[in-house]
Formats: structure tokens, C-alpha cells, sequence
């Protein structure tokens, strides 16, 4: 019998417009949502519109660490809810080449057997190409990093910070992060009550359950947190030879123009030193000026 499990060592891969889109998902459709991705890559390929994909009940218990009777319970609800859940995505009109939001089902259609446990989900178009027609920028990790993260936040954060791993460092406004990972609450308009009940919580669970390990400080405006630096380094990279900065008779050089232009096409990069409403062309020159001034000192490691 042909094992169609998902296993801890299963991919899970997204596009990264859906990694910082707005999910409107639950913790257990949050689950089953990863499980479904990594599933079609074992075993649906290539996937279609008329892809089936299959999860059980006792493969989610097993997993996510919950007992049977909670495993049928959550997918019975999945089943039916996620038809009605709806993905955000940012991009252009096709036809106007403007700027747009795309609303998007996350499946078109979902059959849950009770009996034996069993759900099947049909993953809407759109979801499919940011699932499994990605070539470029898009974001994969194991099932087993998010295995036993307890939280939304804890899964939204990780994949968040998962683009930017080994080790680098991101910039999140609290808008964007509120944003991202869909803290709505009016009690989240403080930004100490951000961290004490999302991200502090969120980041203990990323650096003890995951591959990941984080460190985040506050950035003032004045007196005002308007958003947190986020240090991330990977726990392989003990495993890995260190990439050395390129110098001229050891001493750390300057980019050369063909260089800066590289580094600045580069989007991670770009999701790196870009200030949130900052046009494309004051964040040129303001990078140009920083790097000539050598105020960025990892530019080598965006080379295309």
C-alpha cells in the first residue's frame, strides 16, 4: 500500500506575495492548509484545478500533537469553513498595469468523510500558481518547523522571517507587521502590547521549536516605537562555511556601479533596506549613498 502520509520532512512551499499576504486562516486551517501544500508536492504533480488533495485525520494528530477525537473535530470545521476563507494577494491589473488587491477562496471545493477521517480539498486557481508554478521568490521550509508552533502569529512570523534566513536582517513597520500577521486587535494599537502578547511569545516558540533563530529590537521615531529590527540567523549555519567579504589588500572595498545596480535589483534586498511608502527612486539614491559610505557592509551577499 502506497504511503500518501505528510511527513515531517515534507515541503511546504509559497510564493513570497502569498508568504506577506493577509491568510484569514485559523491555527488548525493554517495546518491543514501547510499539510495540503506539501501533500500535492508528494503526490499531485502536477497539480490542476482538478487536483484532489487528500489529508487524514489521524496523519494531522499525529503531527500537530493532538489527540484523535480534536484531529476529526478541527478538520470537520476546515471542511467547512475554508471554502469561505479568503486570501488577500498584492499585485497589478493585467490590464491597467496599476497597482491591485486580488481576492482569492483558498479551495474551490472540499468533501470531508467522517468516518474514516478523511478530507479533500481542491485548491483554487490562483492558489495554485503561488503554490507550485514558482520559479522565483518564493519561500520553502520542512513541516516539522512548524509542527509544534502553538499560534498563528508563531506560523506567520516564522514564514515571514523564513525569507531573510542565514543570517540577515529585516525592518518590519508595526503596520506591516500587524498587517502580516493579522493583528487586528484594538489592543495591538500599543506597540507594548504588540510585543508582549504577539511577538515575544512568537519568537520564544520560533528559536525553541524551529530552524530559526531570532533576536528583534525596537526602532524610535523620538519616543515612539514605530518598528522592530529582526536579526535572523539560521541554526545550520555552524554547519556551513562562512561567505567572506570580498577586499583589496584586506580591506573591505566599495561596490563598483555594476555592483550597486546588481544589489539594488536584488528583492531580498529591496524586503531588507526598503522603508515602507519610500519610492523606488529615494531608495536608490539613499542606498547608492549608504553603500558608498560603506554603512552596508553584507552588499556582496546580494549579488545576482
Amino acid at each position: 500500500m502506497i504511503d500518501s502520509s505528510v511527513k515531517d520532512t515534507s515541503i511546504v512551499v509559497k510564493s513570497n506575495n502569498m508568504i506577506e499576504s493577509a491568510h484569514g486562516l485559523t491555527l488548525a486551517e493554517q495546518r491543514i492548509v501547510s499539510m495540503a501544500i506539501a501533500w500535492s508536492r508528494d503526490h499531485a504533480a502536477p497539480l490542476t484545478i482538478e487536483s484532489w488533495i487528500e489529508i487524514r485525520a489521524d496523519n494531522y494528530a499525529e503531527l500537530f500533537n493532538v489527540d484523535i477525537d480534536t484531529a476529526y473535530k478541527q478538520m470537520r470545521i476546515a471542511a467547512r469553513e475554508l471554502i469561505d476563507r479568503k486570501i488577500k494577494l498584492k499585485g497589478r491589473d493585467t490590464k491597467t498595469g496599476l497597482r491591485a488587491t486580488y481576492l482569492a477562496n483558498w479551495v474551490s471545493a472540499s468533501i470531508y468523510i467522517e468516518s474514516i477521517g478523511v478530507i479533500r480539498l481542491r485548491f483554487d486557481e490562483m492558489i495554485i500558481a503561488c503554490i507550485s508554478q514558482v520559479e522565483k521568490s518564493f519561500t520553502s521550509y520542512k513541516v516539522s518547523n512548524i509542527r509544534k508552533l502553538s499560534s498563528v502569529y508563531a506560523i506567520r512570523l516564522y514564514e515571514v522571517l523564513r525569507q531573510f534566513k542565514s543570517p540577515k536582517k529585516r525592518y518590519l513597520s508595526i503596520q506591516e507587521l500587524r498587517e502580516c500577521l493579522e493583528a487586528d486587535s484594538p489592543a495591538y494599537d500599543r506597540p507594548d502590547n504588540l510585543k508582549a502578547r504577539v511577538l515575544d511569545p512568537a519568537v520564544a516558540q520560533i528559536n525553541d521549536q524551529t530552524d530559526l533563530d531570532i533576536t528583534f529590537s525596537r526602532v524610535l521615531q523620538g519616543r515612539a516605537t514605530i518598528g522592530y529590527e529582526f536579526e535572523i540567523s539560521s541554526k545550520d549555519d555552524t554547519k556551513k562555511p562562512n561567505r567572506k567579504l570580498k577586499t583589496v589588500q584586506g580591506i573591505a572595498r566599495k561596490p563598483t556601479p555594476k555592483e550597486v545596480a546588481q544589489v539594488l535589483i536584488n528583492p531580498a534586498f529591496g524586503h531588507q533596506y526598503a522603508y515602507a511608502g519610500e519610492s523606488k527612486q529615494d531608495f536608490e539614491n539613499r542606498i547608492k549613498e549608504m553603500l558608498n559610505n560603506g554603512d552596508i557592509k553584507n552588499w556582496f551577499e546580494f549579488l545576482s
